[in-house]
């Protein structure tokens, strides 16, 4: 196979989840779909890989659109383009063992928001010892049972900012071999496929302007 062939049998493979005798069968090879496979996705997101950068401080100011001006979202971009990208984890690890060791923490600097549900109080803690803070939608509890208007407000920021969160999550998920079960011999390049949809959603328009 020409090297066009072998990337767009990759592609193909990521964005629609083809089976290997599909594969096969499109492209006019026996067997060596899964040698492809082996060799070009490690290859391809090592290349790809540079598209995927955590922004600098002077970055993030510079580039904050209006939506942000009080929500430092530091998991993508200002502009809604995927800044960091961990190690797979198995489907039974739990958030704080995956939060604890993806490296994610080791991005955050001082004066830094962490936009997250209130499941991930728990960190609370480590962001502070690095002086950032973590931003949450209020809840009610206890005794109270309704919103003070700072916190409606902080919390309507936050949903809108959500949103753009979710639209970047959604591009990730428009390649069916991240949204569907991936097959057992697809498993160890895990790691690569995440990388290289990442890089592709970069390349794409940016999702806040």
């Amino acid at each position: 196979m020409s090297p066009t062939s072998v990337l767009l049998c990759l592609l193909m493979k990521l964005r629609l989840n083809l089976q290997h005798e599909d594969l096969a069968y499109r492209f006019g090879v026996s067997k060596t779909i899964s040698d492809i496979l082996n060799l070009g996705l490690p290859k391809l997101a090592n290349k790809l890989s540079f598209l995927i950068q955590w922004p600098d401080k002077e970055y993030l100011l510079s580039n904050m659109p209006s939506v942000l001006n009080n929500l430092t979202e530091v998991s993508i971009t200002p502009t809604g383009a995927i800044s960091f990208v961990s190690k797979a984890f198995g489907g039974r690890t739990s958030d704080k063992v995956i939060k604890q060791l993806s490296g994610y923490l080791d991005k955050i600097q001082h004066g830094d928001q962490v936009l997250a549900d209130r499941g991930f109080f728990y960190i609370s803690k480590e962001l502070a010892n690095k002086s950032a803070t973590l931003v949450i939608p209020a809840f009610t509890r206890g005794k109270k049972k309704q919103l003070s208007a700072k916190e409606v407000e902080q919390t309507r920021k936050i949903v809108h900012v959500r949103i753009h969160v979710e639209r970047a999550i959604q591009r990730l998920k428009n390649f069916n071999i991240l949204s569907s079960n991936m097959s057992m011999c697809m498993v160890p390049h895990s790691d690569s496929i995440v990388t290289i949809c990442s890089a592709i959603c970069n390349l794409q328009p940016k999702l806040v302007s």
